[in-house]
């Protein structure tokens, strides 16, 4: 500058004056000088950012101070469900902000933008946002107690109301799994997640029958313009984001698991209609049959056409009911009776491992405790039931001299009862609710009895795999109806030639043994549930053996030959010496003992599949279990039962055992 002067009107204001030409070209060189600056800048941030490979977006957030969230991504260039971060964020697992942090992992563009408008809406405290966020499934307390089945509000859910976004409810399968190198404690949180691993199960396996108890099962309320495509893939991209590198998380959605359109009463097909016809009709003629039926005349005094009037009344088959007849074989309704009940205590527990609470660990607990092996060993109780089957067929023919009436009343006293529970749970039970569970076990297993009830119709059901089967527990009348017929030459035998025929039983049975060694021997299975058990290895071994005629014969077989030796005991008493009595009660004990305890070990959290164990089990079973309740059906029947025979044959006792069989049949649909 030339000079310095201050003003006059402003004694405080230093005025400069400079000459004009220096003015004019320093300005043009600082202008230079900033356009250089800012083209400087403009190439290297790019070049800064692609080095880095990641973009950044501001999203609205919930949960944030100023309503914003800046997300960092790896580059589109790379996979971003392929490569972990650096440093995982497990709080977000935790926070509101889980909508938030899916949205960048959405592909469908109108998907992204109504999610967005959720959040921001929600921001707002808009009911409808509010609604759609408060219906998604998120971790809460007791994770580590096996709370991991965070299924939402699946009814507040489909009750959104919107302009143009509609909501739909999906319910999200996740698999968690560890690898070996994690730390011992990520492997105790992964193991504690998956409920302490009670059956080890994939996304994939079969959900109608056995729970997929380690698959986590998640509710996502979400716009109906998300795919379950879109869904699943940035569950796992943010997942996988959010855990630790030895951590993964795989998710699918099932669209068969999506529900929308509002609570909307579902349409019932025409066969739901008519089942119920057919049902209602049924109690009609029920109700008619008791109103004609004024007398006291027992049924087989009566006329032709007056019987069939009263055949269905109320009045008299309770009657019929209550009535207790003496019977030569009393005891094997107290049998009947305890395994159905032991046997209804353990399928329990299909329902348990299927439905979330809050302590799914202890329910692993008590399942592996070393006294559960006495529910977890249903073989025995099933067994029981071939055993009393074979027994009551062999002992009935031989009394009677048409077979062919013999095999008609078997027939028509399970067919009925057995499509009545197939019609049901095919086209009325799917129809009775709703839920996210609803779709993934009842309406799956409806499915499957509207394609296959003719497989059960003929029972020939257990010739299919155990996991397309309509109503698994039912396998257990196609065996009896197949054993039945394939042991009526062997029960004509024992009544022409008796000793060869004994000769020919005993090789049955061992070979049947045989065969169940081998197979748990070869596949590497299991008769009975253990830690670690997978639900495939569960399926195979069902397969393979557990539903297979000629592997079950054992105890049918031994019952054939019981039934023989009973009715030739009617005709010619035998006594038993105190030495024999009291060595075949210690000998049933240890049987019976080793049946039901030997397993008690396999629940322990350190055990190890032994296959030898397995495989021991797996033959010795079958035939240890017919051998002690052989003797116990034997000495009751001969009067030196004792108290127990007393227990075994009381009125309860009856009672019960005449409706074991259709608890056997609608227990699940009870459960359920």
């Amino acid at each position: 500058f030339t000079r310095l002067e201050i003003a006059e009107e402003n004694p405080d204001k230093i005025v400069f004056f400079f000459p004009r030409r220096k003015v004019e070209s320093d300005i043009k060189m600082c202008n230079m000088l900033s356009r250089c600056l800012v083209f400087g800048v403009l190439c290297c941030v790019p070049w800064i950012h692609l080095s880095q490979a990641q973009h950044c977006n501001v999203q609205v957030s919930p949960v944030s101070n100023n309503g914003k969230v800046k997300t960092c991504l790896h580059s589109s260039q790379d996979s971003p469900e392929n490569t972990k971060k650096p440093h995982p964020d497990m709080s977000r697992l935790f926070s509101t902000d889980l909508l938030t942090s899916i949205i960048p992992h959405i592909e469908d563009r109108t998907c992204r933008s109504q999610l967005s408008q959720v959040v921001q809406d929600l921001n707002e405290m808009k009911l409808w946002a509010f609604q759609m966020f408060d219906s998604m499934g998120r971790l809460s307390s007791s994770v580590l107690s096996g709370n991991s089945h965070q299924l939402g509000d699946f009814d507040q859910c489909l009750s959104i109301q919107h302009p143009f976004i509609r909501p739909q409810y999906c319910l999200g399968l996740v698999d968690v799994d560890v690898a070996q190198e994690a730390p011992p404690d990520v492997k105790l949180v992964v193991e504690r997640i998956r409920g302490n691993n009670f059956i080890q199960s994939h996304r994939s396996d079969p959900s109608q029958f056995i729970p997929t108890y380690t698959t986590l099962k998640w509710g996502l309320c979400i716009p109906d313009s998300c795919s379950p495509f879109d869904l699943s893939k940035s569950f796992d991209t943010f997942f996988n984001l959010t855990l630790p590198a030895y951590v993964t998380v795989q998710t699918s959605v099932d669209p068969r698991l999506c529900h929308q359109g509002g609570l909307q009463q579902k349409d019932w097909p025409l066969s739901t209609y008519l089942a119920i016809l057919l049902f209602g009709g049924l109690v009609m003629i029920s109700l008619v049959s008791t109103y004609c039926d004024q007398n006291k005349v027992p049924i087989n005094k009566l006329s032709k056409s007056r019987s069939i009037q009263v055949l269905c009344s109320v009045k008299r088959n309770w009657a019929q009911f209550l009535i207790f007849k003496k019977e030569d074989i009393g005891c094997i309704h107290g049998l009947k009776t305890v395994a159905t009940l032991l046997l209804f205590f353990a399928h329990n527990v299909i329902p348990l491992g299927s439905i979330p609470f809050i302590n799914r660990t202890q329910l692993t607990d008590i399942t592996f405790a070393p006294i559960s092996s006495i529910f977890r060993s249903s073989i025995v109780y099933t067994d029981t039931f071939l055993l009393l089957s074979g027994l009551l067929s062999s002992y009935y023919l031989q009394t009677t001299s048409s077979i062919l009436g013999r095999i008609g009343n078997r027939l028509v006293r399970m067919i009925p009862a057995h499509l009545a529970v197939i019609l049901f749970t095919a086209t009325i039970l799917p129809y009775l609710s709703s839920g996210p569970l609803w779709s993934y076990i009842v309406e799956t297993n409806g499915q499957l009895c509207a394609r296959g009830w003719w497989k059960n119709l003929f029972f020939i059901h257990n010739f299919y795999p155990f996991e397309e089967m309509c109503a698994p527990h039912t396998h257990h009348l196609a065996l009896d109806v197949q054993l039945f017929l394939l042991t009526i030459p062997l029960v004509l035998g024992l009544k022409s030639h008796p000793g060869f025929t004994s000769v020919i039983l005993l090789g049955l049975n061992l070979g049947s043994a045989l065969m169940r060694y081998c197979a748990m021997k070869e596949h590497q299975l299991s008769l009975v549930i253990y830690t670690g058990a997978s639900l495939q290895d569960l399926y195979k071994s069902a397969d393979l053996s557990y539903i297979r005629p000629l592997h079950r014969a054992s105890p049918y077989l031994s019952g054939v030959w019981l039934g023989f030796i009973l009715y030739k005991i009617k005709f010619h008493p035998v006594k038993l010496s105190k030495t024999t009595l009291y060595t075949g009660w210690s000998m049933a004990t240890i049987c019976l003992s080793y049946c039901l305890m030997a397993n008690y070990n396999v629940g322990a959290i350190d055990y190890k599949y032994d296959v030898t164990q397995a495989a021991h089990y797996a033959a010795l079973c079958p035939l240890l279990t017919s051998a002690a309740l052989s003797w116990v059906i034997l000495v009751c029947s001969t009067g030196y039962g004792g108290f127990v025979n007393s227990f075994l044959s009381c009125k309860g006792m009856c009672l019960l055992s005449k409706m074991s069989f259709s608890i056997y049949l609608v227990q699940f649909c009870v459960f359920f």
